[in-house]
């Protein structure tokens, strides 16, 4: 893979939150007023406003402002990256790591399974 976009790190941490996720997935039918995200949330004005923070900074969504609303958007830019990223994570699983034997080679896959671990290293793990 090649090297990793600076703003993908914070792409990805952006998607992994549920209330975050299903923002997203009201913004697919288009653009949306913060009022009509909160009916659908169940969530706070000020927490709407947290989410959508993580958001805009990630590059997933543009905002713009009416009156005293925001609506928002999905920024096509943001979405491709992380559709890209995970394509690409996906087409080398699928066609360049073998599948799992079945049984456990007698010969270690790498050097860590050949170390003794003490009790204490084994507990942690």
């Amino acid at each position: 893979m090649e090297t990793i976009p600076t703003n993908l790190p914070t792409i990805m941490k952006a998607l992994g939150d549920e209330n975050r996720l299903k923002i997203l997935s009201m913004l697919e039918s288009g653009s949306l007023c913060a009022c009509e995200m909160l009916g659908n949330l169940h969530i706070r004005q000020s927490t709407l406003s947290h989410h959508m923070a993580i958001l805009s900074e990630a590059g997933l969504v543009s905002s713009w402002s009416v009156g005293k609303w925001t609506h928002y958007r999905l920024c096509a830019q943001g979405i491709e990256l992380a559709h890209t990223f995970t394509g690409q994570l996906q087409a080398t699983a699928a066609t360049q790591l073998p599948e799992f034997p079945a049984q456990a080679s007698s010969t270690p896959a790498c050097a860590c399974a050949t170390e003794t671990r003490t009790e204490t290293e084994m507990s942690i793990a």
